[in-house]
């Protein structure tokens, strides 16, 4: 998918980034509830995986940084703003009622 993204028109490239977005971020709510969330429970370890140690970390900080940081990190496109507009809303703001 996100191959995909790199080779289409922007309007496609923006709703394709924003699914694989939406996909790794459910993938790593996954991840924390199987793999992390026993850590937080008394007397409770991790399901089946807990064998992997260090691997399951290294797994869930690169998932991590892939559903968090990188579309937070990821620059947004600059739209300017009217300034008659802004204008207009500024001094209605502004305006004594």
């Amino acid at each position: 998918m996100a191959t995909i993204s790199m080779g289409v028109a922007r309007k496609w490239n923006r709703t394709i980034t924003r699914h694989l977005n939406l996909f790794y971020l459910l993938v790593f709510a996954l991840f924390a509830y199987h793999n992390l969330a026993p850590f937080g429970l008394v007397g409770s370890q991790p399901a089946r995986d807990a064998a992997e140690g260090k691997l399951l970390w290294a797994k869930g900080f690169l998932l991590g940084s892939v559903a968090i940081l990188i579309p937070l990190l990821s620059p947004r496109p600059y739209i300017p703003v009217d300034e008659k507009v802004l204008r207009l809303v500024l001094h209605r703001i502004a305006e004594p009622r």
